[in-house]
């Protein structure tokens, strides 16, 4: 039947109303979504502030190591095309990138090759440093979020963040203090890896692009230390 110009109106009206619930629940669950990693991502802003305004990175323990080897990495191993070698760079020469897995020193590298050489290299290790911090403190939320949602992400995040830790128990003592975040790192990519692996074999499709995903965190991982094989 033919609608009369008052039920065009209503039609129209109730069309209207329709769209906008649509997009006020999607806008709903968008920021459901991001505002928990943007509160862990002002939460690590904040505790490295130093780190964000000066470049102020910590140089105590192992922490000036990690910058010497991302430096032999960027500045002779890569440009020579190798990922180790010997180097003569202290006293007779020694293996660069033998003794110590070399994941954390690509990072460093990688990094040193996006930004201006004019840059110093504490600068680009304080970049280096406050980025695992947050791949590590996103990690666990994207594990809490991937396993219960967004709520048990948030939380996850927080204690991640907060976790004073121990020496070879890692969070803030061990991560900071002793300089030892090449660990922290790769087992927050462990942790990844798992969460993904046992989506990818748990979801009916198989998806073979979750199991590749999952193996390159694992690869990443172990590269990084090897002591997430533990």
């Amino acid at each position: 039947a033919r609608r009369g110009p008052l039920g065009e109106l209503i039609s129209s009206a109730l069309s209207r109303e329709v769209r906008f619930r649509e997009r006020r629940v999607t806008l709903g669950a968008l920021c459901a979504e991001a505002l928990p990693p943007l509160l862990l991502l002002g939460l690590v802003a904040g505790i490295f502030h130093r780190i964000l305004l000066e470049g102020d990175a910590p140089m105590g323990s192992d922490h000036p190591i990690h910058l010497f080897q991302g430096a032999v990495m960027a500045d002779h191993l890569l440009p020579s095309g190798r990922l180790t070698g010997w180097v003569t760079l202290r006293g007779a020469g020694y293996p660069a990138g033998v003794l110590y897995p070399i994941g954390a020193n690509l990072l460093l590298a990688v990094l040193r090759f996006v930004t201006p050489d004019s840059l110093p290299w504490d600068r680009v290790y304080a970049l280096g440093f406050l980025l695992a911090m947050v791949l590590i403190h996103l990690s666990t939320y994207l594990a809490g979020r991937w396993i219960g949602g967004p709520g048990v992400g948030l939380i996850a995040g927080f204690f991640s963040i907060v976790d004073i830790g121990a020496y070879r128990q890692s969070g803030w003592t061990f991560a900071v203090e002793w300089g030892v975040w090449p660990v922290s790192l790769s087992m927050a990519q462990a942790l990844l890896a798992i969460v993904v692996l046992h989506r990818a074999l748990t979801d009916a499709q198989k998806s073979w692009r979750s199991i590749a995903l999952a193996s390159i965190l694992a690869g990443c991982s172990i590269v990084t230390h090897p002591m997430s094989l533990a």
